[in-house]
């Protein structure tokens, strides 16, 4: 069987169900058309050019009960395995079987479980649209318009829905009219050369939460360095963490003119601190180093627990990073990030402050400086309060009471 007989034979024998039975025909769990979908493209005569290493392949009829959208996927190992999370290619049967989309498409469970159906949906969209103006390795033949899977007219299953708002690029194909078998495995193939350009161009490729939680926020944002200036300093910073170099911290304190800290805050605030795409490329090249620091010391069990708690927690902890000694003790690493060189102030919250002080001598702050050049960074560690000039560049305000 090749891979247009494999896509024939799942229209014509897949269960045609309306808007109302859909969820309640069960199959008896050997149906050939279950079997064919489950083992993906594995077996087909085709199996040796689409599943090259590093992929693999597997489908969905449902579980105990025909899904309302059954698909067959290909996976990069290095990403994902699974449906439910990550990036990977698709062919998605329509409930109707009238078409089938070949999807680069994202796995919706995990956004629904971790931001809820309403927020995941709109995540999904977000990263799609992400891409779509990222990937350059697309062919004429695919598209970015929505694909349609009756989401509204099959209720009571967020799948479909799911599917269509995780859509980046699709080719759609009428079942009628299916394309010769050398066109299909082209097609694949192509969309397989996208899904590989995704994988290099990840924030960060060994955690997709990471990669994801950057584009979310550089969704939001807009402004600031280019996608692509951030996303060829990822690649750098991924390939040569071992150069990173330190350097001692220096002495050289605020201007004392509060003439010029004014105007040092209008400059330096819009330029760096609000600019969150160059503090995350920060917090991910600390969060490699400190992993890379623990693998050297053959502390890999320490090294998997290193965490980029400002973007699984929130930032509102005071510290961006929680890693560990050699002896398993926490450390908790604010990081710092700037385009500008050694001298150029940063900005700190009384929340980081507060949390240097509770922490003491496991705090640290990493100073990252020239981040999109020849990048450096130096650390002070315990209370910042004691370890830095400070200057207050804000007050907690309400208008006075004159009575």
């Amino acid at each position: 069987m090749n891979l247009k007989q494999l896509l024939e034979y799942i229209t014509r024998n897949y269960p045609r169900r309306d808007m109302v039975n859909f969820k309640t025909i069960k199959f008896g769990g050997n149906e050939p058309t279950q079997r064919l979908l489950n083992n993906g493209l594995k077996g087909l005569s085709d199996e040796k050019e689409l599943l090259v290493d590093g992929f693999t392949s597997n489908g969905s009829a449902g579980s105990g009960k025909w899904a309302t959208v059954p698909w067959i996927a290909l996976f990069d190992t290095n990403i994902s395995t699974s449906a439910k999370k990550g990036f990977y290619v698709v062919y998605l049967f329509r409930p109707d079987l009238k078409y089938i989309y070949l999807s680069l498409n994202q796995g919706w469970s995990s956004y629904k479980d971790k931001y809820g159906q309403k927020d995941g949906l709109k995540n999904l969209v977000k990263v799609a649209k992400y891409w779509q103006g990222n990937l350059f390795s697309m062919t004429d033949n695919m598209s970015i318009r929505d694909i349609d899977l009756q989401s509204t007219q099959y209720q009571g299953t967020s799948l479909p829905i799911g599917y269509e708002k995780a859509n980046i690029l699709s080719i759609k194909y009428k079942s009628d009219a299916i394309p010769e078998n050398k066109q299909l495995v082209e097609d694949l193939v192509s969309m397989r050369v996208v899904l590989t350009e995704l994988e290099k161009k990840l924030f960060s490729p060994d955690n997709l939460d990471y990669s994801i939680s950057y584009i979310l926020r550089a969704a939001s944002l807009g402004e600031g360095e280019s996608n692509y200036n951030i996303q060829k300093r990822i690649q750098e910073i991924t390939t040569n963490i071992a150069n990173v170099q330190q350097v001692v911290a220096p002495k050289v304190g605020l201007p004392k003119s509060s003439a010029a800290v004014k105007v040092g805050r209008t400059n330096y605030e819009v330029r760096e601190r609000n600019n969150s795409k160059v503090g995350y490329l920060g917090e991910i090249l600390v969060y490699k180093l400190e992993k890379k620091r623990l693998e050297q010391a053959n502390k890999l069990e320490l090294s998997e627990k290193v965490e980029q708690v400002s973007q699984n927690q929130g930032d509102g902890l005071g510290y961006d990073i929680l890693s560990y000694t050699d002896a398993g003790e926490p450390i908790y690493i604010e990081v710092k990030t700037t385009k500008g060189d050694i001298d150029t102030p940063f900005y700190l919250s009384q929340n980081e402050l507060n949390a240097s002080v509770k922490y003491g001598d496991r705090y640290r702050l990493y100073r990252i400086y020239n981040i999109m050049d020849n990048y450096r960074f130096y650390v002070v560690s315990g209370d910042l309060t004691d370890k830095l000039d400070l200057s207050a560049q804000s007050y907690r305000a309400m208008p006075r009471n004159e009575e």
